[in-house]
């Protein structure tokens, strides 16, 4: 598999919508369930002593690699 191209993560918590832009493909928007747990899974590497931007990287991988479901 070739390597991902992130451009951004965003997360926005008050309407619960993850944004993730891509440089080479379609960007993906998670919302509902999907995105309380890209949080989860953010936090969690957070706790781990990952920075914020990192976790948001590791967590968009996770999700674009099929392991968030």
């Amino acid at each position: 598999m070739s390597k991902i191209k992130l451009a951004a993560v965003r997360v926005n918590g008050k309407e619960q919508i993850v944004q993730i832009k891509m440089n080479r493909g379609p960007n993906h928007t998670l919302k509902g369930d999907l995105a309380t747990k890209f949080k989860g899974r953010r936090d969690a590497y957070v706790q781990d002593g990952n920075s914020l931007p990192d976790s948001d990287v590791l967590a968009a991988n996770d999700y674009l690699e099929g392991r968030l479901q």
